[in-house]
């Protein structure tokens, strides 16, 4: 992936606080977006840092949107880049309570094939609650290291 443009809100927090942070954070970058006129050029994605941890201790998540420039943050809405990287995807459609098979398999593979990947991992969610949860489409990468 080239190096991208991306504005965030990034917390901390146990696992189950998740699905919430992530709905309260695209309440606060949507219309931050439309008040600045910009662009994103992607659907939104989450950032999980260090995601194995998830399950046993607090971890950090970014809600996030590619967006076309580098945007001026504003509070807790922050502009960073991504920098260019190696990744391997994965495409997943079901909910999201059964995507612990997907990493367990992309894992499997990257070992496999002698593949080193980080301790981070992105999802773009290209639906959501309009569909039926077997439905739902989501897009994994894991950073090569």
């Amino acid at each position: 992936m080239p190096e991208q443009p991306v504005i965030m809100i990034t917390d901390t927090m146990p696992m189950h606080k998740i699905a919430d942070f992530i709905s309260k954070g695209y309440e606060k970058l949507d219309p931050y977006l439309k008040k600045l006129g910009a662009l994103t050029v992607d659907i939104p994605f989450i950032a999980y840092y260090g995601w194995k941890k998830m399950y046993t201790e607090d971890i950090k998540v970014s809600t996030a949107y590619p967006t076309s420039q580098i945007l001026p943050g504003e509070g807790d809405i922050k502009s960073a880049v991504f920098p260019r990287q190696k990744f391997i995807v994965c495409y997943y459609r079901g909910g999201y309570q059964e995507m612990g098979s997907v990493y367990t398999a992309m894992e499997d593979w990257a070992r496999d094939n002698h593949i080193e990947l980080t301790s981070d991992c992105f999802e773009f969610y290209y639906n959501g609650e309009e569909y039926d949860e077997s439905d739902f489409l989501t897009k994994v990468y894991f950073p090569v290291k």
